[in-house]
């Protein structure tokens, strides 16, 4: 459940404050947990967004 909740404070920290610049470091400090797993949910939550498979559309030609 520790993971969980650590998970949700991270991103928290970007549904709060969406347009601030944040540092790993920086978030960190402010929810108590380690920069390493502070990162390693950063680049997980980010990989599960832009990671969807994208349909290819059809209408779409590219000429050479």
């Amino acid at each position: 459940m520790e993971q969980k909740s650590s998970y949700i404070k991270v991103l928290k920290i970007f549904f709060v404050e969406p347009t601030t610049i944040h540092f790993i470091k920086e978030i960190s400090r402010k929810i108590k947990l380690a920069p390493t797993s502070t990162r390693n949910y950063i680049k997980d939550s980010f990989i599960k967004k832009f990671n969807k498979k994208r349909k290819k559309n059809p209408s779409l030609l590219m000429v050479l």
